[in-house]
């Protein structure tokens, strides 16, 4: 064809149109040459940093006389704020003949730049007003980045460029054990560091020598028993505590790791994709397949009829259809299933069956609606309360005396009190995991297998036996490493799982769902998220009296584990404070979305915004720094929690101490103090924070575990057990623990797939529990087998272990074991609220530096340093891993990552290009973390370790409170400046504003002062 030339204005024709013709292509674009009297300048503003859509994109030129700086061209062109990229004639004419220098050249433009938006199209991709408004401040940053610099105010130069990338930096510090032992010593371990029974060893005496607390017998607690490594002449190093690489960190960068999507399908196997209800809360009159069923490739459909067994499922109660059989609760439930010979086959046609649905009502789409309604699920409403927090409250004044124990309230003549009430949301969380939900399940002989991406192996065995009415014993469940979890893979699996093993069944052939991203993330449940209501009591001196706390948590339309996050959460809602008088309420409201679930941090990030942004309030109330209030009120051991159990260990303020320090706190402070004072368009924020994280589950019950450890002949070990690798690093974790416990060295075990027929019974690898179950499990194993070697080694004490054990292996002697363990009773009672909440918390303290762009909401968070109690990790590497990764994800939770429900209740930021997570960009430009020395776990650790996967998700609030810092100093600067009047609708610099999560770019932008905007 013959080439043109296309004016770049007249280029997009409309949304997502182009003045392209058909099989037209663009051969290049032509960018005029710029003169020294040109200024030009771009900008864009996103959601994170890269890789996103922008919000607002902005281009500018002007052209300036030569022989003065009169405006002789303009040209204003702006992206996103309306249907098509705009130019802004209006605001371009209104500076021509102007004086570029002059700050009201840039005032003439910018009003005449509202003129020109509020012309435009109305746009569809919501913040419009975050976006005309950001338009102008666009505008703002070009003068500011092109005027002469003599002509702009000190504090204002430099602002109007974009963050720039930036390095990041950081280092990590923590132990590790020697390379090797002294040569004089005669055991592997030292006889206190051999491995204990979960309870430490502190249990009373039991039956026959056994631990009492724990149920151990003697030689599995290591109490009462001989060292199994005396004897051995030859010392060896220590294996745990190595920083070896992850076990698949090589197949994962090659390629090479296999995962259940990468599993080839048997042949004659078939592909599901699911029929999804298109209303919120319907009822079903008709499901017709007839034109599906004619499509080429699609050999099936099933529904609900076609379930051979029990169609309902769940977590703590039978609540949710595999397949939606009269009623639709949510929007997209599936309702059936459509079988083809491809998986896009299976999708296409699985929009072409006619579900005749009839709306009912009332449909709940919020918590605000489900409070309105009263929409709650019954029986599950949750209180703790210690003293009388209430009458401190009511009373506005109060002391208090005693002890560090239970405290009396007693009301003085004089009031001493100051109290505050306010109220915290915290949004919804996608899991976002890379390898979107996926199994595959096949009838194999007399037995049917299943492998899922799950947490969860069990489950899925039930669910498959349920789904089909037949036992256990004929499911198999196999998992060799999933894509990650965080939660989102515990228990939401099942109906995949189920739904597959419906289809294999009524079509005699093996079948394998892989859901879509936007099908995963209309199906698989999210973050709940909270409402928070709270008042607070504290002395003059900062010493908090009274906290209340009332919270209502989203559950979505089924149960699921709703009230079990829920009381982890309410357990973990004071934080790392001790308040004599607290009291914390909470209720599960019922919604018609898909039923939210299990998510990293279990219910305890959005109680700790909450409380924390309690802790804040009251703070500024006092006129202290929020520091200040937080290390009044830290934890001390021996404390009493809010359910009476006393601290057995607390190193909260050995992490307060060390992480101020460490940062520098105080001239940290005076720097970020000066740095505003000096800057009018960007602010800077800090905080530093303590955080506290709970293990094991809350079903006593599920606090088991087991391993099967296998002994070749030439030395070389073979272990499985009942968690599941993630990513997390537990298959190298299990893999040290029992070459320290055999005492060989690391690269002789090997750690095998998870499945239900080596390991059975097992439970969720979830609540940081995964590497002290199993780790036991694996100790007691290994331990066993140990010992049955010892005669071998007392005859052969200068012999390598291979030597040992071919000579076990002639002797007949057993190297083979399955080791179990199960955790200490639960002593939570839910009748008195009384009890211990978790067998041992993790603590730590951050500091968090942030720099807010005012002009647009964009933020970056320039500093973090994180002070962990990790007891004695097993994989220094690993866990600080752990902890960067949990980080981040929490840095997306309270600044980033937010869904959007229609009013018709589908997910409208069901994608990669409408919802995000944060980028490597986003990440602090310098992170430093180090793990707390000489404080080895004695409460229930495998090895003595700690588990850290959660703990950082609940730190990165304190990025949200950074954030609010910058803007309080923002809006002082503002009330300073008399653009901030009391009164005047606006609040004023020392008034406390609602500031929920997440705070995203045009969030964050709501609460900034625009005084240019009115000039």
């Amino acid at each position: 064809g013959v080439p043109r030339s296309v004016p770049v204005r007249d280029f997009v024709t409309g949304p997502r149109q182009t003045a392209l013709a058909r099989g037209e292509v663009v051969r290049g674009i032509f960018t005029p040459w710029s003169t020294r009297r040109h200024r030009v300048a771009a900008y864009k503003v996103g959601r994170r940093r890269d890789d996103c859509q922008a919000l607002v994109t902005a281009a500018f030129v002007v052209r300036l006389a030569e022989e003065d700086d009169t405006v002789r061209e303009a040209a204003f062109g702006f992206g996103g704020v309306g249907a098509t990229p705009t130019l802004a004639r209006g605001a371009a004419a209104a500076v021509l003949g102007l004086t570029w220098a002059q700050r009201d050249t840039y005032r003439a433009g910018r009003r005449a730049l509202a003129a020109d938006l509020s012309q435009l199209e109305r746009i569809r991709l919501g913040d419009v007003p975050y976006r005309h408004t950001v338009a102008g401040s666009l505008l703002l940053k070009f003068w500011l980045d092109t005027a002469p610099a003599g002509e702009i105010p000190a504090d204002e130069r430099g602002t109007g460029r974009p963050f720039a990338p930036e390095p990041k930096r950081g280092w990590q510090h923590f132990e590790v054990p020697p390379l090797q032992p002294p040569p004089a010593q005669a055991s592997v371990l030292p006889i206190e560091d051999l491995p204990r029974g979960g309870c430490g060893g502190r249990c009373a005496s039991g039956a026959g020598g056994g631990c009492g607390g724990c149920g151990a017998k003697r030689g599995e607690d290591g109490r009462g028993s001989d060292d199994l490594y005396r004897g051995t002449a030859r010392a060896r190093a220590r294996q745990a505590g190595r920083v070896v690489p992850h076990a698949s960190a090589f197949a994962h960068v090659a390629g090479s790791a296999a995962f259940t999507g990468d599993l080839p399908i048997p042949v004659g196997g078939v592909y599901g994709a699911y029929v999804m209800a298109k209303s919120a809360y319907a009822r079903i009159e008709s499901i017709d397949a007839t034109a599906a069923l004619g499509l080429p490739g699609v050999v099936g459909f099933v529904s609900a009829a076609d379930v051979p067994g029990i169609n309902l499922l769940g977590c703590l109660r039978a609540d949710e259809e595999v397949f939606a059989s009269q009623e639709v609760h949510y929007y997209g439930q599936p309702v059936g299933m459509v079988l083809a010979r491809s998986h896009r086959a299976a999708v296409e046609a699985s929009h072409v069956v006619d579900v005749v649905l009839t709306p009912l009502d009332p449909v709940v789409l919020s918590l605000d609606d489900a409070i309105a309604a009263g929409s709650y699920f019954e029986g599950w409403d949750r209180e703790i309360r210690r003293g009388d927090p209430d009458g401190v409250l009511d009373a506005g004044a109060g002391d208090a005396a005693g002890g560090r124990g239970e405290v009396p309230y007693h009301r003085p003549e004089a009031p001493d009190l100051v109290v505050v009430a306010g109220e915290m949301r915290t949004g919804a969380q996608e899991h976002f995991y890379l390898e979107t939900n996926t199994c595959l399940v096949e009838h194999d002989g007399d037995k049917w297998v299943v492998r899922a991406a799950t947490q969860n192996p069990s489950k899925m065995q039930d669910a498959v036996a349920g789904v089909l009415g037949v036992p256990l014993n004929e499911v198999e469940s196999r998992v060799m490493r999933i894509g990650g979890g965080f939660g989102g893979k515990q228990d939401r699996p099942q109906f995949h799982a189920a739904a597959a093993a419906v289809a294999a069944r009524v079509l005699g052939v093996a079948v394998r769902v892989t859901l879509d991203r936007p099908v995963d993330m209309q199906l698989s449940g999210m973050r709940h998220p909270y409402l928070g209501r709270y008042r607070v009591a504290a002395r003059r001196d900062g010493t908090i009296e009274a906290v209340t706390l009332d919270l209502y948590t989203d559950g979505g339309h089924s149960l699921d584990l709703t009230p079990a996050q829920l009381d982890r959460g309410m357990w973990s809602a004071e934080n790392c404070y001790r308040i004599p008088h607290f009291r914390v309420t909470g209720r599960c409201c019922r919604t018609n979305k898909v039923s939210n679930t299990a998510f990293r941090g279990f219910g305890v990030p959005a109680c700790v915004a909450v409380l924390e942004t309690a802790v804040e309030h009251i703070a500024r109330a006092l006129g202290r720094d929020p520091a200040q209030v937080r290390e009044r009120n830290l934890y001390r051991r021996g404390d009493p929690t809010p359910t009476g159990f006393r601290l057995p260990d607390c190193n909260v303020r050995r992490c307060w101490e060390q992480v101020l320090r460490e940062a520098d706190y105080g001239a940290r402070r005076r720097a970020v103090d000066t740095f505003n004072g000096a800057s009018r368009y960007r602010k800077r924020g800090l905080c530093v924070m303590p955080c506290r994280s709970s293990t094991f589950f809350e079903a006593d019950y599920m606090d088991t575990a087991g391993a099967l450890v296998h002994v070749y002949r030439d030395g070389t070990v073979v272990l499985s057990h009942a968690g599941v690798e993630m990513g997390q690093g537990i298959h190298t974790k299990m893999a040290l623990v029992a070459a320290e416990t055999l005492g060989v060295p690391y690269e002789l075990v090997r750690v095998r797939e998870t499945d239900t027929t080596s390991v059975p019974n097992t439970h969720p690898t979830a609540a940081s529990s995964g590497t002290d179950l199993n780790g036991w499990a694996v100790i007691n194993a290994c331990r066993r087998i140990r010992e049955r070697l010892e005669p071998v080694f007392h005859e052969m004490p200068h012999a390598e272990w291979t030597a040992v054990v071919g000579s076990a292996y002639h002797r007949k002697i057993k190297l083979s074991e399955a080791g179990h363990y199960a955790a200490p009773d639960f002593v939570y009672d839910y009748a008195t609220k009384k009890g211990r909440t978790s067998f041992y918390f993790v603590w730590c303290a951050l500091v968090a530096e942030v720099e807010l762009d005012v002009l647009t909401g964009e933020s970056q968070v320039r500093y973090v340093r994180f002070v962990q109690d990790a007891g004695r990790s097993l994989n220094a590497a690993i866990d600080i891993g752990q902890l960067e990764g949990a980080f981040v994800q929490g840095m997306g939770l309270v600044t980033m990552e937010h869904p959007i429900w229609a009013s018709d209740g589908h997910l409208r930021t069901r994608n990669v290009s409408t919802y995000k997570i944060p980028s490597l960009a986003d990440a602090p430009g310098e992170f430093h973390v180090a793990l707390l020395e000489g404080v080895p776990n004695h409460y229930g650790g495998a090895l003595k370790q700690k588990s850290l996967g959660e703990i950082g998700v609940q730190g990165a609030f304190a990025v949200h409170l950074a954030l609010r810092d910058a803007l309080l100093a923002h809006r002082q600067d503002e009330f300073m400046r008399g653009k901030l009047e009391p009164g005047s609708g606006e609040l004023s610099n020392d008034e406390f504003f609602q500031m929920n999560s997440p705070a995203t770019v045009p969030y964050l932008k709501s609460f900034c002062i625009d005084s240019d905007a009115h000039e």
